[in-house]
């Protein structure tokens, strides 16, 4: 099972997909647009929430999308954002002022939190309100990290000390200006987190503790039923805002489902079965479904980009093991770990890894493809041999990669010790601090800062899981927040303080996802990891096997 810290560390199954404009789509020809329809996305894994500030799961954040917007959105791409209630938004000072700009005639959904149950309009306060909203302690904001040390004034009001967050100042009904403690460079991106969704105080107030099940936002769609374990269906909402062109306002559905299958295999019974459905794959299943030319025939897919996922071993750098003191025992660990286990036929996390970050953000040309080397390890641990050397592995699956961590341990004469967590594996990592455990991780948002942040010693517990410090690594963080022109050189470095002390050890990243549909569905686009289905349409003369 996958983790993510609580910017990141997620326990999923579902592994992500990265989606891009298919060659159906063309939205310049808005008379060719046909209205109405259901789409059902087909997910293996409940929803948990949908209160914006407690999302870290992945199909929580799928589905929130439907419902809520924030100031910016995703783009087509992983270094743009778009425009969403903001319309546009201006820096000032150096960077450290964003003045953003509100669309007028947004109107959050219709609920029975409002007066007559008819939605109103969203001012600079709706904004004011979401932040202080997730600064509040009561609400143990998993994402908050994200914004406290960015944000002027943010951590004061977090702590008691001040009424208000003296960063963010409202100018009027439309326009909210931000200042920021520095001028850091991916500060936009993180607008487009589900924790930075706008919503309205009076829904708060409204459900109380039932919020997360009564979505209130100014999104494309509105919740109207949620089964848990079985689905959630989302219906058109007639008051949205967006635009695609003159003739044809979005969304151009009626109804999207999410159905929660039982596991994969029940995910292509349905996708077979139903009208329109619409799953997500990894390259070694889109590779075996396409094989058939009669489901190629009747199936269309979106892609495709490199995975932003990885897998890594983690050290736990304050348990005063021997492993944690010296650098060498953990480099006779890296050189004794075999990944012969990543072959085509594995799971999507079979990329081997040349560097802690994936190439979708790397530098081009800088590779440094792991060594395996057990008779190097041998020799090494060799002078260690008068100490019987064991290694405590925390891990929640026995996979192919703890195995291939085990037998190298057996070959070089280390002794594993495997503590298998079923459950409460994340906080088992952070409470027991086993020698080493497996993680998986995919961003939070999509920027090189998410990934060092991992050995950052300023992150928190929760997301440097190993406890790593390294004053040099610490500075060079630091400048990676702030630094536009350096940034390739700052990531070098980066990379070769991780490759020295090894706090970590790369197991795999993830490889390319795809989203597979029937030919009738048309007009997918990518927002960040999800399709947009604000844009999603049903060509009803262009049915399955016609």
């Amino acid at each position: 099972m996958t983790i993510q810290h609580k910017n990141i560390f997620l326990i999923i199954s579902l592994l992500i997909f990265i989606i891009s404009c298919s060659s159906n789509n063309d939205h310049n020809r808005y008379n060719t647009i046909a209205e109405g329809g259901k789409v059902t996305a087909l997910i293996t894994d409940p929803v948990e929430t949908l209160d914006p500030a407690k999302i870290i799961f992945l199909t929580d954040w799928y589905s929130s999308l439907l419902v809520f917007e924030g100031l910016v959105g995703y783009g087509d791409n992983l270094e743009n954002v778009t425009p969403l209630i903001a319309e546009r938004w201006e820096f000032s000072e150096g960077n450290t002022k964003i003045k953003f700009f509100i669309r007028k005639h947004i109107y959050f959904q219709d609920d029975a939190c409002f007066k007559n149950g008819k939605g109103r309009e969203v001012t600079a306060e709706d904004v004011l309100y979401s932040f202080k909203r997730i600064a509040n302690p009561a609400i143990q904001c998993p994402n908050l990290y994200l914004f406290l040390g960015k944000i002027e004034g943010l951590e004061e009001y977090k702590n008691g000390n001040a009424s208000t967050i003296k960063g963010i100042r409202i100018i009027n009904d439309y326009t909210i200006e931000f200042t920021l403690t520095k001028p850091f460079v991916s500060f936009i991106k993180t607008l487009a987190v589900p924790a930075a969704y706008i919503i309205p105080k009076e829904a708060v107030d409204y459900y109380g503790d039932n919020f997360y099940k009564h979505p209130v936002g100014t999104g494309a769609f509105r919740l109207s039923l949620w089964e848990p374990t079985k689905k959630l269906v989302f219906t058109k909402n007639n008051s949205y805002w967006g635009k695609a062109g003159k003739e044809r306002k979005p969304p151009y559905l009626d109804e999207v489902e999410f159905k929660i299958c039982k596991n994969i295999s029940s995910q292509y019974a349905e996708l077979i079965n139903s009208e329109n459905g619409i799953i997500r794959v990894s390259k070694n299943r889109f590779q075996r479904l396409f094989k058939n030319k009669n489901f190629a025939k009747n199936f269309n897919t979106v892609s495709i980009g490199k995975g932003l996922g990885i897998r890594f071993w983690g050290f736990s750098m304050d348990n005063n093991s021997a492993f944690a003191k010296n650098k060498n025992l953990r480099r006779v660990i890296a050189l004794s770990y075999n990944r012969n286990f990543l072959t085509e036929d594995s799971l999507n996390f079979n990329v081997l890894p040349e560097n802690f970050m994936p190439d979708v953000f790397f530098p081009e040309g800088i590779k440094f493809k792991p060594v395996y080397n057990p008779e190097l390890a041998k020799k090494i641990i060799s002078s260690y041999m008068n100490k019987k050397l064991k290694l405590n592995i925390g891990t929640n699956i026995i996979s192919p990669d703890v195995i291939s961590l085990r037998d190298g341990l057996i070959q070089i004469g280390i002794e594993p010790e495997i503590n298998m967590m079923k459950s409460g594996y994340y906080n088992y990592i952070i409470n027991e601090r086993p020698d080493i455990f497996r993680v998986s991780m995919i961003p939070t948002y999509p920027d090189p800062q998410e990934y060092y942040s991992l050995c950052y010693s300023k992150s928190g517990r929760d997301i440097n899981l190993m406890q790593f410090n390294n004053v040099q690594y610490d500075s060079l963080y630091d400048e990676l927040l702030v630094e536009r022109e350096k940034r390739d050189e700052i990531i070098n470095k980066l990379e070769e303080i991780i490759r020295t002390e090894l706090p970590v050890i790369n197991v795999s990243h993830e490889n390319v996802n795809y989203f597979v549909f029937p030919v009738s569905i048309k007009g997918v686009r990518q927002n960040y990891i999800f399709p947009d289905f604000r844009f999603i349409y049903i060509d009803k003369h262009h049915e399955k096997g016609s």
